[in-house]
């Protein structure tokens, strides 16, 4: 996949993110990946060779030669006049439009999808939007469904032997047979095969220790579809990372597989981390905080405060899930408020900060109570398995309502313009009209149709999503650890943060 570096479509200014614009649209991401320009002379120039694909207001698509598609709108502008038209071929350097100097002009790469990185240089200046930051890898106006959630990632971190891999075995095959309803399907035939295999050996009573698999030792991704009555919701990837692998002593880990690791915890709908529940047995808060702290959070914390600090202006970290492992171990030595206690003071660099917008949630697994008896011949029997996936489903699902909720109203924003500029033309003197062309008609009645299509699609789209997410958040009510806007949340907090979470669903689309 090719990276692409092109001219900004203006002659002077300075860039500044999508984010800062003030487009919801753009900033959202739905028009793509791109940047935006200020302080600019007033302006637009074609920034290769190519042809105009369509001039619509205070914006116009271009397509270059070897076929990048660039969306340009001009912002908050009172004055603007095309120097082009639509099909024309234009040549690079090319003026294209004219406005008020000084507005905000934002520019996009609608087929974003096809290129890997995308840099736009401006007198000296670059500006590179990577595949994974910004943007929505997608064309804009395409129907959520066309989005969906492609490349929605759970990554999971954790000490070595903490049972990340048993939790994997156990999830998967508890929730093939159906759990609450909802079922995960490994797309892969492949995969499916070796991860039934290696349940099937877990529960093996008479290979004793021998029954349980070797820790993971190379990063491993599956990609899964969840369902619900075999009706799909979502599709996802779990990436497991070998135990220890923030571990700074390995020498076997490079700076590029921490790069890579930050990538997907940035493109992660949920981050986990594994406690193995050996650490909290016993009696002494301070002993186990201690076992937490020497285990597992000495080579994790580090980590997540630099990535939280780098991260603190776009969003910071995603939502974490605190999954106690082997919980039958523990159960009886710790009750949930010596757990948080533990959890807080081990992993302090999620809880800190005067404004801290971290959401962290606890999440007691198990495969069995008597798994690890003395002669390993426990029975399986899993224990909130389902509780993860659906979490990170959740949040997942309540991105992309809001994301349609924006794609939405842009769009009966769209429809309400082209109807309203249709109305004036029409009503205009066929003789003026004829010395001076604005509007097609055709063009505008095109766009009102089009748009009418994309808003009943999404609609139905969002409404799909909605009864997921209502359906979803009666399972997650069992989850009573939860950290959010700087506090554990007691019964009535979590209610509450449901009902919140609740209102997009609600919301009229």
């Amino acid at each position: 996949m090719r990276n692409v570096i092109l001219n900004a479509p203006v002659e002077s200014g300075q860039f500044m993110s999508l984010k800062d614009c003030g487009e919801t649209s753009f900033a959202s991401g739905a028009m793509g990946r791109g940047a935006a320009a200020g302080n600019t002379n007033g302006r637009i120039i074609a920034p290769f060779s190519g042809r105009v694909l369509t001039v619509f207001r205070n914006a116009m698509e271009i397509v270059s030669n070897d076929g990048i598609k660039l969306f340009i709108q001009v912002g908050d502008s009172s004055f603007y006049e095309e120097a082009c038209k639509e099909n024309q071929q234009i040549s690079a350097y090319q003026i294209l439009a004219y406005f008020n100097s000084n507005r905000i002009v934002m520019f996009t790469v609608k087929n974003d999808s096809e290129f890997g990185d995308i840099t736009f240089e401006l007198n000296g200046q670059n500006y590179t939007i990577n595949r994974q930051d910004g943007g929505s890898n997608r064309e804009n106006n395409s129907s959520q469904e066309e989005d969906g959630m492609e490349g929605r990632k759970f990554t999971i971190l954790g000490e070595t032997g903490s049972g990340k891999t048993c939790y994997l075995l156990g999830m998967y095959y508890e929730m093939t047979m159906s759990v609450a309803g909802y079922t995960v399907i490994a797309t892969d035939p492949d995969a499916d095969k070796n991860l039934t295999l290696r349940y099937e050996r877990l529960k093996n009573k008479s290979l004793g220790g021998n029954r349980f698999p070797a820790g993971t030792e190379d990063v491993q991704k599956f990609n899964f579809d969840l369902q619900y009555a075999y009706e799909h919701v979502a599709p996802f990837q779990w990436v497991d990372y070998p135990g220890g692998f923030l571990d700074t002593t390995r020498r076997d880990i490079s700076r590029k597989d921490y790069q890579e690791l930050e990538e997907y915890i940035g493109e992660s709908a949920m981050l986990f981390i594994c406690i193995d529940g050996e650490n909290l047995t016993g009696r002494g808060t301070r002993n186990k905080i201690r076992k937490v702290k020497t285990r597992c959070a000495k080579h994790i914390n580090p980590y997540l405060a630099e990535l939280m600090n780098k991260h603190k202006d776009d969003g910071g970290l995603p939502p974490v899930g605190i999954l106690i492992t082997k919980y039958d171990l523990c159960a009886d030595d710790t009750d949930p408020e010596e757990i948080q206690e533990i959890v807080t003071e081990a992993f302090e660099s999620l809880f800190e900060g005067e404004h801290n917008q971290n959401f962290v949630a606890i999440i007691p697994v198990s495969l069995g109570d008597t798994l690890q008896d003395d002669s390993y011949q426990g029975d399986l029997d899993p224990l909130n398995v389902h509780l993860p996936i659906l979490m990170g489903i959740n949040f997942a699902l309540i991105d992309q309502l809001h994301y349609g909720k924006a794609l939405i109203e842009e769009q009966l924003q769209t429809i309400n313009e082209a109807q309203r500029y249709k109305r004036e033309e029409e009503n205009r003197f066929f003789l003026f009209r004829w010395l001076a062309p604005e509007w097609d008609t055709d063009k505008l009645a095109e766009i009102i149709a089009e748009n009418k299509e994309y808003v009943k699609n999404n609609r139905q789209v969002a409404a799909g999503f909605k009864k997921s997410l209502k359906r979803m958040n009666r399972e997650l009510e069992a989850i009573d650890m939860i950290f959010v806007n700087g506090s554990w949340l007691d019964e009535r907090g979590i209610k509450n943060f449901w009902r919140d979470v609740q209102s997009i669903a609600d919301y009229n689309f």
